[in-house]
């Protein structure tokens, strides 16, 4: 049995006796920021001599093999590999396999033997890939990504008599069922700053060297999720905001994972600081970099915990950011999921001032920039009294801002009308602040979305992969 404690700081491993209900703790992690549980483990070998179990101890997600006394058997997968998840077990050949990169806009799949042995890579290095397990020892489904190309599901079959070797075999390919567009997003992935903020930007299809664009921040900033990964299908609709005569931008600062427990722990007790510090050296970085971003037009845009980003960013660096969308945001972090928000920056009682600084309602009186806040009234997630309570705040200031309530929908937006309306009066509001000579295209109420302003070239492409939504 796994117990946390309400900090999240405490992690103990304990056996039960069921016969009197006494308990014996094997094991104990302890992080001064928090822990970070991992659903895949314990996981018991069905022989009884023992069970895998990871720690992030010594700075890193690192695999272990341990006894049911709790003792160290073996470091399975050091921290030097970059280890991310556990995958699969197969215990009649003594093999595992993981997904792991030190990169962390990739990952790569290996496999290892629990007892001895070097990891061996199944994948081919830069890009990202994913696999899926199930009965079957000796199958598996591989899905590979890259900045290049769409995604590409096979099935994968390792002989019987060579887990050791690189000798998976490829038995067919998974089509995607999805409409095949008619380009890949012009991406590049890079690293800026004296931090090496993973970044990305988009430019336009027609993209013209020595010609300056307006730039669109597209956000995230929270834990637990990367907006930089080499999976060019995420970037559809980025591609489409592009196109319209934008660069986009996204940078991953601290607090985000896949650079080790340091990185990641930096934003403890204050959602507000470091992420909103790190989104703006990033972007002044990539201005130094590329001439071709124009910062002194520059929008940002957010959802869930982006949202919040996207409106702390205009509420309190004005001077960086020229207009903000808030989708879907947390407005102050009292009125949020519990387990969630006191993980990061503790309670309330015992972290006020973080609380305070995190809060959006703290800056409402700064607003000098023109701000557009999104909520569906239906959202379970993050509630629509959070954009209700900004937009209260920022009338009683006397603050022009925009609220666009999408009636029924909650944290989502799955109906392709709503879509279509709402990226319409997005790039419309972005057009008339940072494209003056295209303001004819922002969106009026009832109106669709405007045209590109420029005829766009076709690439040919593969499939579509569909993005994966972080929770928050």
């Amino acid at each position: 049995m796994t117990l946390l404690s309400r900090s999240q700081r405490d992690l103990e491993l304990v056996t039960v006796d069921l016969k009197t209900g006494q308990t014996q703790r094997l094991l104990h992690e302890h992080s001064d920021a928090w822990i970070n549980i991992d659903q895949d483990v314990p996981r018991p070998l069905r022989d009884g001599s023992g069970f895998l179990w990871t720690s992030e101890r010594d700075g890193s997600r690192e695999l272990e093999l341990r006894d049911y006394q709790g003792g160290l058997k073996r470091l399975v997968v050091d921290k030097s590999q970059g280890f991310r998840k556990l995958l699969h077990v197969d215990e009649q050949s003594g093999y595992i396999s993981y997904a792991a990169s030190n990169e962390p806009t990739q990952q790569d799949i290996y496999r290892v033997s629990m007892l001895s042995g070097v990891p061996l890579r199944l994948t081919q290095a830069g890009g990202y890939h994913a696999a899926s397990f199930g009965q079957h020892p000796g199958v598996y489904v591989l899905s590979s990504f890259s900045t290049t190309q769409l995604g590409k599901t096979v099935v994968m079959r390792v002989p019987e008599s060579s887990q050791a070797a690189a000798s998976d075999q490829v038995v067919g390919e998974l089509p995607s069922v999805s409409t095949t567009p008619p380009f890949v997003p012009n991406l590049e992935v890079t690293q800026v700053g004296t931090q090496n903020y993973r970044s990305l930007l988009v430019r336009p299809r027609n993209f013209q060297p020595g010609k300056k664009y307006p730039v669109l921040v597209h956000v995230y900033g929270g834990p637990h999720h990367n907006q930089v990964m080499a999976i060019a299908g995420m970037y559809m609709l980025d591609q489409w905001l592009a196109d319209h005569g934008f660069i986009v931008f996204m940078a991953d600062g601290r607090g985000t994972p896949g650079r080790g427990t340091t990185w990641e722990h930096a934003i403890a007790g204050n959602f507000a600081d470091i992420p909103l510090e790190d989104q703006v050296a990033a972007l002044q970085a990539a201005g130094d970099k590329y001439p071709e971003m124009d910062l002194s037009r520059v929008g940002i845009f957010g959802w869930s915990f982006g949202g919040y980003m996207a409106a702390l960013a205009a509420l309190r660096r004005p001077d960086v950011f020229h207009i903000g969308v808030a989708g879907a945001p947390v407005v102050d972090w009292r009125d949020y999921d519990t387990c969630y928000t006191e993980r990061y920056i503790s309670t309330p009682q015992e972290n006020p001032d973080g609380y305070e600084r995190s809060s959006l309602l703290t800056y409402a009186s700064q607003l000098r920039r023109p701000l557009v806040l999104i909520h569906g009234t239906a959202d379970d997630n993050v509630l629509f009294f959070h954009s209700l309570k900004l937009s209260q705040a920022l009338f009683r200031a006397g603050k022009p801002h925009e609220l666009l309530p999408l009636p029924g929908l909650t944290h989502m937006v799955p109906d392709p009308v709503v879509t279509e309306r709402l990226w319409g009066r997005i790039v419309g509001a972005f057009s008339a602040v940072l494209r003056p000579e295209l303001a004819h295209l922002a969106v009026k109420p009832g109106a669709g979305a405007p045209p590109l302003p420029e005829p766009i070239p076709v690439v040919p492409s593969g499939t579509v992969q569909k993005k994966p939504q972080p929770r928050r």
